[in-house]
């Protein structure tokens, strides 16, 4: 702490800096000047938190030290000193801010007592000033918290209305906002948690964006807290620099992390009440995007005048890869995995909305396998084969190549279909043939070619078979096929000739005799029948 001593009496000065035990209060600079023009230099430049000023210095007066005081906002408090015995001159030191007096001759007690009490007020103040400015700054924090809460809500159809309308109440900018723009990006397309160094990299871009959209008013940066993985941003009212802002974030991230990161962005200007179907539009914008483009891929990707349209999942190759996982053959795995890629990607150019579908696709069909093999083998366990993220599609140029993605498949596949037969060759051999069946229920059946695909002689197949199931190969066949044929009959009005060609059947009069005999019903029958 700091002490001026103001007085125009020079032994006067020097018997406050002996009287008082400075170090005892903390006070490890005493400063001091005889005339009020150094006064107001040293309290400008020292800003002390302690002073002492004489009621009369030479031709002025310490009232006019105190408007300085005052007028500069200097935190100083100041114990009056002085040598006449009209209170009046005291008394206008105390309305200005003065915080004690003492009378000449001074008296050290009396002094000590001023001084404690000025130190004290003065840790009194800090204190309470510590605890305002606290106060503001979680005030502050609260407030752009609730703000970037809501701004995230937004995002979401259940709470967009309400969110929309307490931040219209809560920012002037927002609510006289008359245009949006929003921008999306998948971050299952980049490196993951494991990947530390792009973490701490793209944490520190997408902070930076946060902070200098938000500060400057222009939106806000959002990892949205029910799906990290969907970044977005949202400008309002000076889109213009709003998506300077962005696109100068994103380009210097791209020359970080060397990855080509891009955001999909709505199509034209929206007004922030249609914020979801810009939001809509920009994740379309952002999986519209080719991939491969050698470097030129756009900072910000709008949605393209046409569509490439991803052709739907063929069922015939999705049953083909779960039979060569049954079989455990590696060469019919990977025959499969090419044929379903095939499947995925006639649609050209390749589009990262089609990879993000592979993705998806083949996860949602891992995870459909292993439940289904661990309800019917017991013993049975999926492994811990690294999941098939859009990133992991991707070589280590980040260039997708379709030879890649089907070399990542068969990996995973390949491993399932060990841990698979680890069980079967336990005892449940036959019935992985009975799940082959069921999943080969609408192929044309030989029980030589069975015989065959699981390396046993054809009678000892069909004789085991008998003893696991209680009936032959073919009628069970046939029970698994009319079970189809039931759900097809109640759920559509397709045909009864091609509901029989869909579950297998060539012959239609095959097919109606063979469904009589197991539910007493013609197909026509059952189908209006409650």
């Amino acid at each position: 702490m700091k002490v001026l001593i103001v007085d125009d009496e020079p032994h006067l000065i020097h018997a406050i800096k002996a009287l008082v035990p400075w170090q005892e209060y903390d006070i490890d600079k005493v400063l001091s000047a005889t005339t009020a023009a150094e006064a107001r230099e040293l309290l400008s430049r020292e800003q002390p938190q302690l002073a002492f000023f004489d009621i009369m210095i030479g031709d002025e007066r310490g009232t006019d030290l105190m408007n300085y005081v005052v007028e500069q906002k200097i935190s100083s408090k100041v114990i009056a000193i002085s040598g006449y015995s009209d209170f009046e001159y005291v008394r206008s030191m105390l309305v200005l801010g003065c915080v004690d007096y003492l009378l000449k001759p001074l008296e050290r007690t009396a002094l000590l007592a001023a001084v404690e009490k000025a130190v004290n007020t003065w840790k009194e103040d800090r204190r309470k000033n510590d605890d305002a400015r606290s106060l503001l700054h979680q005030i502050n924090y609260l407030s752009s918290e609730r703000r970037h809460t809501l701004l995230s809500q937004l995002l979401s159809p259940a709470a967009s209305q309400a969110a929309y309308q307490e931040l219209s109440s809560l920012s002037d900018s927002f609510s006289k906002a008359d245009t949006c723009l929003i921008f999306y990006s998948d971050l299952t397309f980049y490196p993951s948690e494991e990947d530390a160094a792009f973490q701490r990299s793209f944490t520190a871009f997408f902070d930076m964006m946060k902070t200098d959209l938000e500060s400057r008013g222009l939106g806000a940066a959002i990892l949205r807290h029910w799906n990290p993985h969907d970044a977005a941003v949202i400008l309002y009212g000076r889109t213009d620099r709003g998506l300077n802002s962005v696109q100068t974030a994103v380009s210097h991230f791209r020359r970080q992390s060397g990855y080509p990161f891009h955001f999909g962005c709505c199509s034209g200007s929206n007004r922030p009440e249609d914020i979801l179907s810009a939001y809509d539009s920009a994740r379309r914008a952002f999986y519209s995007m080719e991939v491969n483009q050698n470097g030129r891929t756009p900072l910000i990707a709008v949605l393209p005048g046409f569509f490439h349209t991803t052709p739907p999942a063929d069922d015939r190759n999705e049953a083909q890869l779960l039979s060569s996982i049954m079989l455990n053959e590696e060469k019919t795995i990977t025959a499969s995995v090419q044929q379903w890629l095939s499947g995925m990607l006639l649609s050209a150019p390749v589009t990262y909305g089609a990879i993000k579908r592979i993705s998806t696709d083949f996860e949602t069909m891992y995870s459909h396998w292993c439940g289904y093999f661990t309800e019917r083998y017991p013993g049975f366990t999926p492994g811990n084969a690294s999941a098939l993220t859009p990133c992991s599609l991707f070589d280590e140029a980040y260039h997708f190549q379709a030879e890649h993605a089907a070399s990542r498949c068969r990996e995973i596949l390949i491993e399932l279909a060990a841990n698979l037969h680890d069980v079967c060759r336990s005892g449940d051999v036959f019935r992985q043939i009975g799940s082959y069946l069921e999943i080969n229920y609408n192929q044309p059946f030989d029980q030589t070619e069975y015989a065959e695909l699981f390396h046993m002689n054809k009678d000892y197949l069909c004789r085991k078979f008998k003893e696991a199931y209680g009936v032959s190969m073919v009628t069970r066949l046939n029970e698994i096929r009319i079970e189809h044929a039931k759900k097809l009959l109640r759920s559509s009005s397709a045909k009864i000739t091609d509901i029989a060609i869909q579950i297998g059947y060539n012959d239609e009069k095959y097919f109606i005799r063979t469904f009589k005999k197991c539910t007493g019903m013609t197909p026509n029958e059952y189908r209006h029948s409650k």
